[in-house]
């Protein structure tokens, strides 16, 4: 999500870094009142080791309505998570 601010990408960071495969984890953003929910998916690691990805599921819920949204990360080089699909 393009409008989600850094707070929320940190929160997803860690989470998808810490938290075990397939239990949802919440939080609020009280700023812009949006609940979100993540779901990572067990890691998945590339052949050579070098890279490792998690599918996940997200949803946000918000006055404005709710929005549901999978994907793949991969942990970066520098060991940021990046929403790569």
């Amino acid at each position: 999500d393009k409008t989600m601010d850094v707070v929320n990408r940190l929160k997803i960071a860690n989470i998808l870094e810490f938290k075990p495969s397939n239990q949802w984890q919440t939080w609020r953003d009280g700023p812009n009142n949006i609940k979100y929910s993540l779901k990572p998916g067990r890691p998945i690691f590339s052949e050579d080791g070098d890279k490792t990805c998690r599918d996940y599921d997200i949803v946000s819920e918000s006055s404005i309505g709710n929005r549901s949204t999978s994907g793949t990360a991969c942990r970066t080089g520098d060991g940021n998570w990046l929403l790569v699909s």
